[in-house]
């Protein structure tokens, strides 16, 4: 091989790894491309509501896209609240944090809230009692319902004495009536759901 040859060939070598490198990115982008519009689809059914299988199919790279959708104020408040709802399928670090953001937040629309609410309790089960406990006295019945109903779920026993406190204070007649119905569930011991993983889909 003359020495022309020998140049072409040393180019193609070193050429040949550049090109997978520049490939590796490429293929990443497309994949996350894809979830974001699998997600944009599952978030915008008008007659469908998505079923734990379909996101369950997306996995958890759908979590960073919802957790966007749910805190962008520019997104449809139905936008968003599905996007919260949805992040309770994924008991992960990252949908944990954000849904207990919207929890705390006490500029949280009523609506969001209350998605995030029934969302961070299947997310993340009774490790997330600090933060929902507090609702149990909202100003809106509401979103005193959603928290009575997702504390009760728990069914533990420091979960009944917050709602048996709560119980001697409600004013709303109908809200005693649910109490009195959580706190007539039995005791069953149930490990926080979630203890968050990175990979995991909630049961």
């Amino acid at each position: 091989m003359n020495r022309i040859g020998w140049m072409v060939a040393a180019t193609l070598l070193v050429a040949a790894p550049l090109a997978a490198q520049e490939a590796k990115p490429t293929a990443k982008v497309e994949q996350q491309q894809s979830i974001e519009q699998q997600v944009r689809a599952l978030l915008g059914g008008v007659e469908n509501v998505p079923t734990d299988a379909q996101w369950a199919a997306v996995g958890p790279g759908a979590v960073p896209v919802l957790v966007r959708v749910m805190t962008d104020a520019k997104e449809t408040a139905v936008t968003r609240g599905r996007a919260a709802i949805a992040l309770g399928n994924f008991p992960t670090p990252e949908s944990v944090a954000a849904l207990r953001g919207v929890v705390v937040d006490a500029g949280s629309s009523r609506h969001l809230l209350r998605k995030a609410v029934v969302a961070l309790a299947r997310a993340e089960g009774a490790s997330a009692l600090d933060v929902l406990s507090p609702l149990l006295s909202h100003e809106s019945k509401t979103v005193r319902e959603d928290a009575i109903r997702a504390v009760g779920g728990f069914a533990t026993h420091e979960a009944q004495a917050l709602l048996r406190a709560r119980h001697t204070l409600e004013t709303s007649k109908y809200l005693r009536q649910v109490l009195t119905a959580e706190l007539a569930k039995p005791i069953v011991q149930v490990p926080a759901a979630a203890t968050p993983s990175t990979d995991g889909v909630a049961p």
